[in-house]
């Protein structure tokens, strides 16, 4: 199916205001300064594939672009064909995609008559997650188990219906029980908005139009991208930076990257960085890959927003 320009961009446009309002909606309703004040949090639009369709323009880059890889080990642990209209996905793990384990994800997927054509993801970093330290940071640490609770994908909610036992493992594990229910509850209505504003679009386009937009979203991301890097000289460019210890030594911590330019590809490789390290100072693949995606703001603010 093919939609014209003008519809496309009317429901593109949409789409980053339900993400826009997704985040607004939980700075105005959260209980913790760090995201009514600080906006510590980030929003977006995910197709049935976990791949980002639209983002809230005023997200954290770490947040939104390491989502779409913890939303798809999310669904591979629960399996798909156990999602369910109703159903709300958390999880902090990252090993299957996070970050650190204050930054939370909650994700709700959308369905339309039976099935699933999108997620709505809420990403905020917590204000404590429990752990040896206040505000779930210590530079004494050196095991994530001393960082707080590491929470696997579960189902938050399961058809509308809260898991009033994945709520209590979770909050009795953190300082302030008030705070962390509250801002849960906030990211949960946001995903809430998000469904309700999708379901507005199917009524007005149809669901057929609507997947149809989500498609050639994709698809003109890549090619505006690709595009772009062309206006890059191919080449090979070496960077190097380090971190001044991990809070265990004062070992340096070296960060290496190659880049590639190869036509419209780019590859970037850090396997010559430091190994890992016995502080907190490790970073996770998706967090790696979304430093890579700083060529972002080397593109057109078309390919930025999308």
């Amino acid at each position: 199916m093919t939609v014209d320009s003008f519809t496309l961009a009317v429901i593109h446009s949409s789409l980053i205001s339900i993400a826009r309002d997704m985040k607004i909606m939980t700075m105005r309703t959260a209980y913790t300064q760090l995201w009514k004040e600080q906006g510590d949090l980030s929003c977006c639009l995910m197709n049935a594939d976990g791949e980002i369709i639209a983002q809230d323009p005023n997200g954290f880059p770490i947040h939104v672009t390491t989502m779409p890889l913890q939303l798809q080990g999310a669904v591979e642990f629960i399996g798909r064909e156990n999602l369910n209209p109703g159903d709300v996905i958390a999880t902090n793990d990252p090993f299957i995609g996070g970050t650190h384990l204050p930054d939370v994800l909650i994700a709700r997927p959308l369905f339309h008559d039976g099935e699933l054509y999108a997620f709505a993801c809420n990403r905020g970093h917590w204000a404590d997650i429990g752990g040896m330290g206040p505000g779930s940071y210590s530079p004494a640490t050196s095991d994530i188990h001393q960082e707080g609770i590491l929470i696997p994908p579960v189902k938050l909610f399961e058809q509308d219906t809260p898991n009033s036992g994945v709520f209590e493992m979770i909050m009795s594990n953190i300082r302030n029980r008030s705070v962390g229910l509250g801002d849960l509850r906030s990211q949960y209505a946001s995903c809430e908005t998000a469904q309700r504003r999708c379901s507005e679009l199917i009524k007005k386009y149809g669901l057929s139009v609507l997947k149809a937009t989500m498609d050639e979203i994709i698809v003109r991301a890549e090619q505006m991208t690709r595009a772009q890097i062309k206006n890059f000289q191919d080449g090979e460019y070496f960077a190097r930076d380090c971190l001044d210890g991990d809070g265990q030594s004062a070992d340096r911590i070296w960060v290496d990257v190659k880049v590639t330019i190869d036509g419209s590809n780019i590859i970037a490789d850090l396997t010559k960085s430091s190994d890992q390290s016995s502080g907190g100072m490790n970073c996770s693949y998706s967090a790696a890959s979304s430093a890579v995606q700083i060529l972002k703001i080397l593109q057109t603010q078309e390919v930025i927003n999308l």
